[in-house]
């Protein structure tokens, strides 16, 4: 995604923003035949306030929203961190340019 394709998914209420005072979130709510879920894909700006601040405010947004779960899309990195906040590792994704 560009930023503007980003935007436009935001203004079409396609996506959801969380601005932090230096981060900020992007994420959609999913739903499957037996499931919903919050999945988040863009995340960037200060790790401590991603992780104190706007991940409770998130998993609370998610939660009153009827998700079951919080899904997120991001490099591994995120999954050593994420794990210390109740978080698992579900799939690995594979990507080949052709």
């Amino acid at each position: 995604y560009t930023i503007e394709e980003v935007e436009a998914e935001i203004e079409a209420e396609r996506a959801i923003l969380w601005p932090g005072e230096r981060s900020a979130v992007v994420g959609q709510v999913w739903n499957f035949p037996r499931c919903k879920a919050l999945h988040y894909w863009l995340a960037g700006g200060d790790m401590d306030e991603l992780l104190t601040q706007m991940r409770p405010e998130i998993e609370a947004f998610a939660k009153a929203a009827g998700c079951n779960d919080i899904i997120m899309a991001g490099r591994k990195g995120w999954v050593r961190t994420m794990r210390q906040h109740g978080y698992r590792e579900i799939w690995t994704a594979l990507r080949k340019e052709l």
